[in-house]
């Protein structure tokens, strides 16, 4: 799972999702990188990270979240793509 917080004080703790684990390696890096790509598609800038909406970081967290168990489910770093991603989450 994954908490994070604004600096408007609110915070989020977001359960993994529930996957059968096959291999950990990646899982951290798949996180940020799921992370820096969802932040890029909503137009990423250091100011806009620092001022997210709890709407925002809620689908920021889980789509990162999202990336951390693909990867997790698979032997290797291998990294999901946006549609497997989008597929967990619904």
């Amino acid at each position: 799972g994954c908490s994070a917080w604004t600096k408007s004080g609110y915070s989020l703790r977001k359960p993994a999702f529930k996957i059968d684990v096959v291999d950990t390696v990646g899982g951290g890096d798949s996180f940020m990188a799921a992370m820096l790509a969802r932040l890029t598609s909503i137009g990423f800038s250091k100011q806009a990270a620092g001022n997210l909406d709890t709407e925002s970081l809620e689908d920021l967290i889980t789509y990162a979240l999202a990336g951390a168990s693909i990867s997790c489910s698979r032997r290797g770093a291998v990294l999901p793509s946006h549609t497997e991603e989008r597929a967990l989450i619904r």
